[in-house]
C-alpha cells in the first residue's frame, strides 16, 4: 500500500485534480481500486482516493452540465457603452470593470440559472452583488454596429448596464446560407450559390458555376475575407458574370449584419451588399 499526503497548504482536492493525478503517477501509485490512499495532512488519517477522485469528478460533471443548460458557453464575454463596461465569466470567476475601467470587481462564477430564452448570473460577495441577465437574441453594438448573439444586462450596486455578448461569429457558422441578392439585382433563376463559414476560419461554397474556398475573420468591427480560390469548370456565360460579381463582392467584403428576419448581408466598403438566408 502507498501513500499520497494531501498537502496542508491545498486542504481541498477540489482545486487540483490534475496535480493529484499526477502525483499518483509520479510516486507509482495509481488511483485505480484499493491500490492508493491519500492522507490528509493535518489529521494524517487516510482518504479514499477512489472515493475522493470519484466526488471530483462528480462535482466537475455536475457544474459542466449545470453551465450547459444555462445556454452559455464558457469563457463568455460581453460589452457595453456609455458608460463602457467589461464582462468576463470563465476560469471560475466573475470579472466586471465599469466606469471605463474605473470599477472592477472580482467574483466567484455562480452556476447559471435557466430563464425564458436565456440565462441569468448571480454573484455576490461582501461590497457587490453583480446580476447577469443573458438573453438570445440578436445584439446591436450601439458605436461599431457589429451584431452579437446576445443581449446582456448587468446590475451592479443599483446600476443598470445594457449591451451585447458572445461571439459574433457564431451568427455565421454551423449552417450553409444560401444567397438571394446580389449587388440588389438578384440571382439568376434556378441558380445556386452559397456560404459556408465555419468556426476555424474557413469559407467556401458555390458561387454559380464553380465550388471556390477561402479565408474570414470577424474583429471587433468588421468582417474581412482573404484570396478567394475557386475550380475553374466552364460556365454559361450568364452565370460565369454572376459567379464574377459574387466573387468579386465577397472578397471586397467589409462588414456583416444580420437583419430582424435572420437575413444575413454582407456589405462591401462601397455599400454594396450580398444577402442569404439559412438554408435550414
Amino acid at each position: 500500500m502507498q501513500y499520497i499526503k494531501r498537502d496542508a497548504k491545498s486542504p481541498s482536492f477540489h482545486n487540483i485534480p490534475l496535480t493529484l493525478l499526477l502525483l499518483a503517477g509520479l510516486t507509482g501509485c495509481t488511483a485505480i481500486g484499493d491500490q492508493a490512499v491519500l492522507l490528509d495532512a493535518d489529521k494524517d488519517q487516510p482518504i479514499d482516493a477512489v472515493n475522493e477522485l470519484n466526488s471530483m469528478d462528480s462535482e466537475l460533471q455536475a457544474g459542466a452540465y449545470a453551465h450547459s443548460q444555462s445556454g452559455v458557453s464558457l469563457p463568455y464575454q460581453a460589452q457595453g457603452n456609455e458608460p463602457g463596461w467589461l464582462l468576463s465569466l470563465a476560469d471560475g470567476e466573475v470579472v466586471l470593470e465599469w466606469d471605463y475601467g474605473q470599477q472592477q470587481v472580482h467574483m466567484p462564477l455562480p452556476l447559471g440559472q435557466p430563464m425564458s430564452n436565456g440565462s441569468r448570473f448571480i454573484a455576490t460577495n461582501n461590497q457587490h452583488t453583480v446580476a447577469v441577465d443573458i438573453v438570445h437574441a440578436i445584439c446591436r453594438d450601439s458605436m461599431s454596429g457589429m451584431p452579437y448573439p446576445h443581449q446582456v444586462k448587468v446590475e451592479v450596486d443599483g446600476q443598470n448596464l445594457q449591451g451585447c455578448g458572445g461571439n459574433p461569429q457564431s451568427l455565421l457558422s454551423g449552417t450553409e446560407w444560401v444567397v438571394e441578392d446580389i449587388a440588389g439585382a438578384g440571382i439568376i433563376d434556378r441558380s445556386r450559390v452559397t456560404l459556408n463559414f465555419e468556426t476555424d476560419g474557413q469559407l467556401y461554397g458555390l458561387a454559380s458555376c464553380n465550388n471556390y474556398r477561402g479565408q474570414y475573420q470577424v474583429t471587433g468591427e468588421t468582417l474581412t475575407t482573404g484570396p478567394l480560390a475557386s475550380t475553374r469548370m466552364a460556365c454559361a456565360p450568364s452565370l460565369n458574370n454572376q459567379e464574377q460579381r459574387f466573387l468579386e463582392l465577397l472578397g471586397n467584403t467589409q462588414y456583416f449584419e444580420i437583419d430582424n428576419v435572420g437575413r444575413l448581408i454582407l456589405r462591401s466598403g462601397s455599400g454594396q451588399t450580398i444577402e442569404a438566408i439559412r438554408a435550414d
